[in-house]
């Protein structure tokens, strides 16, 4: 299983947006940070939001107006079971949308367009011959939001709980 739904920042800028919404923040590598946000620091439940891609990113804008400020800010979904799932990304850069996409992927279907993958680039992770840019900024090493909440984090003490 892994299903996370976070915003990827800057790590300052990732610092301040935990902050202002009293969310979890944790040090990813490359300078970034991943802000633990589903179910908190809006004013529904993600899960109660819209379905598609491009219908979340618009929700994501509105309630989170202040959160998109000019840095480039990343939205990045997954909802993998056994191999199949989805994954959905979108990329704001000086408040404006710039990106935003959602594939299915399973065993005997093959990710095209790669939406984490190209929100990430266009943030300015770095891939490696080895690691595309979702592992090398270590998101599959964390298998749900859930989890991160509980401790279970796999870059040590490098999270930042700015909940105050």
């Amino acid at each position: 299983m892994h299903h996370i739904q976070g915003l990827v920042a800057e790590l300052n800028q990732a610092q301040a947006i935990a902050q202002e919404r009293e969310l979890l923040c944790v040090s990813l590598p490359q300078g970034f940070a991943y802000v633990v946000f589903d179910n908190q620091g809006v004013s529904e439940p993600i899960e109660d939001g819209p379905e598609s891609a491009v219908e979340r990113a618009a929700y994501l804008k509105e309630t989170l107006p202040g959160v998109l400020g000019n840095q480039p800010v990343a939205y990045v979904e997954t909802d993998y079971f056994g191999g199949s799932g989805i994954q959905s990304a979108a990329l704001w850069r000086g408040g404006g949308l710039e990106f935003v996409a959602s594939e299915y992927s399973s065993p005997w279907v093959a990710p095209v367009v790669r939406p984490i993958n190209t929100a990430l680039r266009m943030l300015g992770v770095v891939a490696s011959p080895e690691q595309d840019e979702f592992d090398a900024i270590a998101l599959g090493e964390f298998r749900s939001n859930n989890g991160l909440r509980a401790g279970r984090r796999p870059l040590g003490d490098d999270a930042v709980d700015a909940r105050g």
